[in-house]
């Protein structure tokens, strides 16, 4: 069992090894979900408005490529494609 910061059992991985991505098109709380989501997990990524659910799994695996390799986006922000 983990808990929303990261902890996990022991043994387990801890879930802050893992890239955190929050994925959102078009919903009027988005912005408030991923304002909650950013206060436990300051490195949350959001990845939003983009359409088809392959295309914004492809979206949040670039943003978190885009998160690691030290790119010029921003850290929690993900460029729109699509």
């Amino acid at each position: 069992m983990t808990s929303p910061t990261g902890s996990a059992e022991p043994g387990g991985v801890p879930l802050r090894e893992f890239p955190l991505v929050y994925l959102s098109y078009d919903e009027p709380w988005a912005e408030a979900s991923f304002d909650t989501l950013k206060s436990l997990r300051p490195d949350a990524i959001h990845v939003h408005g983009v359409e088809g659910l392959n295309a914004c799994h492809v979206a949040a695996a670039d943003a978190t490529d885009a998160a690691g390799t030290g790119s010029s986006e921003p850290a929690g922000v993900a460029p729109v494609i699509g």
